[in-house]
């Protein structure tokens, strides 16, 4: 494996990582999409007990994944939250 192997792995695995990827502690979001949706105000944090936090959407997640479905979400965004909460 050369370095630039190394690198293009490296490279797609970030991507994934970051836009496709959904991770827990992120309310099921993936970073990409967590980070727009905290830009935007759509996001809140709760404080729990010992300087713990949790994580929660303003909005319901079948608003965000665009597909209807109440349990699952897409981290790729196409018109984003039916194409309103991210235009604004």
């Amino acid at each position: 494996m050369t370095l630039a192997d190394l690198e293009k792995h490296l490279d797609h695995f970030y991507a994934t990582y970051n836009s496709v990827r959904l991770h827990g502690s992120l309310d099921h979001l993936s970073p990409d999409l967590f980070c727009k949706l905290w830009e935007r105000d759509l996001i809140n944090r709760i404080e729990l007990k010992n300087h713990k936090y949790k994580l929660k959407l303003k909005v319901p997640h079948y608003l965000i994944s665009g597909n209807g479905d109440l349990r699952e979400v897409s981290s790729i965004l196409k018109d984003g939250l039916n194409g309103y909460f991210l235009k604004q």
